[in-house]
Order: C-alpha cells, then structure tokens, then sequence
C-alpha cells in the first residue's frame, strides 16, 4: 500500500518535470534562439530629429477688428519644413498691436497664427469691422434719444426721424402766405419816392408827383395788412370780409422709422492715436469709464482743490457721449447727413438680440409715418369738446416732468 503512494508520488513528480521541459524547450525551438536572448540583427540608425522653427501661435480668442497684444499669443515650433515665410511671424512684434480680419478661436491647443488673417497695412483698425460694401457714420445722440445709453457695440438699432414741414411757394421758395403789393403804371402819376422815379418829393407825404417811364412794385401798408389772405361771407351779415391769419404758419410734424436693423460700431468717441499710445505706455489701466469720454479733472470755478493726504478725493468728471457711429449702406449714409443738416430730431430703437421663427433678428418691420391725423385715427384720440368750464390755471404749453438726474449735482465742499 505504503509503495503504491510512492509511485504515484513519483509518477506525478515525472509529469511535472515532463511539462516544465516542454514548455522551456518549445520557445527555443520556434524562435530559434535561447536563454531569453532575441536572435541578433543589423541594428537600424535612429532618424535625426527634423528641424523645427518657432513661429506665432494665438493661445486666446481674438476677435475680428480687436488689436493683438502679447496676452493673445505665444510661440510655438512646427517643422521646417511645413514653415514658410510668406504664411507665418517667426516674432511678435510682427503682429502685437495689428487686428485680425475675422474671428480666431484656438481650440484646446494654440492655433497658427496665419499672415492672410492680420492687417498688416497702415489705418483705422475699425475698419476691419466694416462689412464690405458698408460705411460708417456718426450722428449726434442725447440721453433720451439713445435709449439711456444702452446701446453697445455690435447691438442693432432702428433710426427714427421726426420732421417740421411747413409749406412754400414754389417760385420763391418763401414761407407762405406771401405779401401783397400794388403796381404803378408808367405815366403821370403820384406814387412812393423810389429808384428811377423823376420829379419832387413832397417830403409831408413822401411821394413824388411826376412822370415814371418803369412799372414799380409798392408794398401796400406794410406789415400784417401786407398778408395775401381770403375772402369770406359772414353766414349772419351776408357780407364779405378779407380774412388775414392771426400767426406765422404752424408747422406740422411727421415721425418715421427710416433705418431698420442697422448695426453699432461704438457708442463715444474713438481713442487718437495718441490715446492708445497712452493707454498702451501705461499698461492699459481701466478707469471704467466710457471709451472716448473726455474726463475734466480740473476744479470747477469757485471750488476749492481738496487738499492732498485727506480723505474726500474729487472724482473725475466723465462727460456722456454724445455721438454714436452706425454701419449703414453708402445711401443710408447720404440720407443720415442730410437729415442731420436739415435739423431732423433723430432717436433710436434698440433691437432684440434673440430671434425667433415669427421674428427674425434681421426683420425688417413695415412702418406707417405718424402725423397728428394718424394718432387721432389709429388711437381713437377725439377732439375735446369746448367746455363752459376748465381748469386754472389755463395750460397752454405742455411741460415736461423735470428728472432728479438732469439736476446738476452740487459742488462738494471740504
């Protein structure tokens, strides 16, 4: 029994040493070498590493028209031979204060910054933000008539204008109704001592009492009874009157919508030359305060300079803007100049930035213009019955509500 186990032992101890063989032999075998060693062969010759060449790569977006700093931008290398000087900056001064002609947003890694996309030519960098085709333009702006100053650039805005239309003779292009004046015939007559009349002035009267060889016009009476007016019948008397206005003409108003979706290119004025320089020299400190307005840090007349060291420190005074530069059609640009010169009050519209399928933002919205018979039409406004009553005192003017912020502030004191 005892010698039974004792084979058995060893039977599978030869099993064993069977397969440990077998498995250390095999691989020798099939790859025909040994000891672990891999079979010897010509060793290959590394490849030289390619030449590389460091040019300008943007690391953050840059938007079209926005001039290039050095927080834009890093260098980075790519191989020689994808490099060609005519498609790549090799430094940063080639490009740092240049704009870029569209949009550049790197993608998790910076991107090659490519000559065909930087304004290397002299001028305005604001007009990379002109479309082609389109031309910008100032027009003169006011607290209410830019919306409080909401618009920013890149917004959307309608122009409305508002117009005083009067009416003339067409000949003399004179403000109507037009004066009378009599004739006097050539001949022997007695009329007002004017030029080219010959004969003796009655100085009690003023008139020369002798012969005229011209026709002379003579303004009848003068003044208000010089006014061409109309004839009418009294309904009651049955007899005619010579009616004469009792005021010059009344103008009449008409409001309109004459630009729509026009885009905004700056609010304020525009930074000189020297400005940029300034900001750029002084590392572009921010004050907050509007591009293109005109701080006055000087002391008003009368106040008192506070003294240096104190606590109160007079604050820079910044002006509102006053202009606003629009991207229009070179049409709509002649048609904005002549409304400013024919003393059009112009007022904006901001438009919604966020479209939708019933209004688009690009939507151009048919207008009616608005005279005093359209609102007294459109709005059911009646005229008011004349009353054997009204209120005291009489309003004859309409005042506007006088606004907490259009009151100067006053002068601090120490």
């Amino acid at each position: 029994m005892r010698r039974g186990k004792i084979l058995t032992l060893f039977g599978v101890f030869l099993l064993v040493v069977i397969v440990v063989a077998f498995i250390a032999i095999v691989p020798r075998i099939l790859g025909g070498g040994g000891g672990g060693q891999t079979a010897q062969g010509p060793t290959p010759t590394p490849t030289p590493t390619e030449a590389l060449v460091s040019i300008v790569c943007v690391q953050q977006p840059i938007k079209r028209g926005e001039q290039i700093t050095d927080g834009h931008l890093q260098m980075c290398p790519i191989p020689k031979s994808e490099f060609s000087p005519e498609k790549y900056f090799t430094s940063l001064v080639q490009v740092v204060g240049r704009s870029v002609y569209q949009d550049i947003s790197p993608a998790g890694e910076p991107e090659r910054l490519q000559r065909e996309n930087v304004a290397l030519l002299d001028g305005s960098r604001w007009a990379l933000s002109i479309d082609p085709g389109m031309v910008a333009v100032s027009i003169p702006i006011s607290r209410l008539s830019a919306i409080s100053y909401a618009p920013r650039p890149g917004d959307h805005v309608d122009v409305i204008a508002t117009l005083l239309l009067i009416d003339l003779d067409s000949d003399f292009q004179t403000v109507l109704p037009n004066l009378t004046a009599g004739v006097v015939s050539p001949g022997d007559v007695e009329y007002q001592a004017q030029a080219g009349a010959a004969g003796e002035v009655d100085q009690s009267t003023g008139t020369i009492k002798g012969n005229t060889t011209n026709v002379a016009a003579q303004v009848v009476g003068g003044g208000r009874s010089a006014v061409i007016g109309r004839t009418e019948i009294d309904p009651v008397l049955g007899l005619p009157f010579y009616v004469l206005p009792s005021e010059a003409q009344r103008p009449r108003m008409v409001s309109q919508a004459v630009l729509q979706n026009v885009k905004v290119l700056r609010v304020g004025n525009f930074p000189t030359e020297q400005d940029e320089q300034a900001n750029n020299s002084a590392g572009a400190a921010q004050t907050g305060a509007e591009p293109g307005a005109e701080p006055a840090t000087g002391t008003q007349p009368g106040q008192t300079p506070p003294a240096q060291g104190t606590e109160q420190q007079q604050q820079p005074v910044v002006r509102p803007p006053d202009v606003i530069t629009l991207i229009v059609s070179p049409q709509d640009a002649i048609t904005l100049n002549y409304l400013i010169y024919a003393g059009a009050e112009l007022n904006l519209a901001l438009r919604s930035s966020v479209g939708s399928p019933e209004h688009p933002v690009d939507e151009i919205v048919p207008t009616q213009p608005v005279t005093l018979q359209y609102l007294m039409d459109t709005y059911n406004i009646p005229m008011p019955v004349k009353l054997p009553y009204g209120v005291e005192p009489a309003v004859k003017d309409l005042q506007a509500p006088e606004l907490p912020n259009d009151k100067p502030l006053p002068t601090p004191t120490q």
